[in-house]
């Protein structure tokens, strides 16, 4: 995507770029499903803490410092890679993580690994309510998400050149 310029390839960077949001869901299931497996209960809470701690550092990083440098020093392009490079951080972390203990079988049919996970959280007490919460989160969060480019252009002076 560093590589292409909007105004010829556009069709081939949305593609490229719809890719990578599926890629980036996949990974952030997987990592979540990563920390549960590796933290015991009694660290799920501060694993958790510190893990949207580092997704907010990140998204301050991949934003803001972003759009400034691409302001002050470098071109949209220069911008763009050093961000890819900051992605080798990630990699490196992922090449020494320690892997999770594999006591837990495997679920072999589509009943134990869809249908029982979900009636099991059904059964709880009020597992209605939890599930509205968090949509109505998600929903103001991407609702603020969306508005921030606005924000940036329109409120505090940044253009798009």
């Amino acid at each position: 995507m560093g590589f292409m310029q909007p105004a010829q390839h556009l069709r081939w960077l949305a593609a490229l770029a719809v890719m990578m949001a599926f890629c980036s869901a996949s990974q952030d299931i997987v990592f979540d499903a990563y920390k549960t497996d590796l933290l015991s209960a009694k660290e799920r809470g501060a694993g958790t803490a510190i893990s949207v701690l580092s997704y907010r550092l990140v998204m301050l990083v991949s934003g803001g410092l972003a759009l400034w440098l691409a302001d002050l020093y470098f071109s949209w392009q220069v911008t763009y890679w050093l961000m890819a490079g900051l992605m080798l951080i990630g990699i490196a972390a992922t090449m020494i993580a320690p892997e999770p203990d594999n006591s837990i079988p495997i679920p072999r049919t589509i009943e134990q690994s869809l249908a029982a996970p979900l009636r099991y959280f059904f059964a709880r007490n009020n597992a209605w309510l939890i599930l509205l919460l968090i949509v109505m989160y998600k929903m103001g969060d991407a609702f603020a998400g969306s508005l921030s480019t606005t924000f940036l252009i329109c409120g505090v002076g940044f253009n798009t050149s």
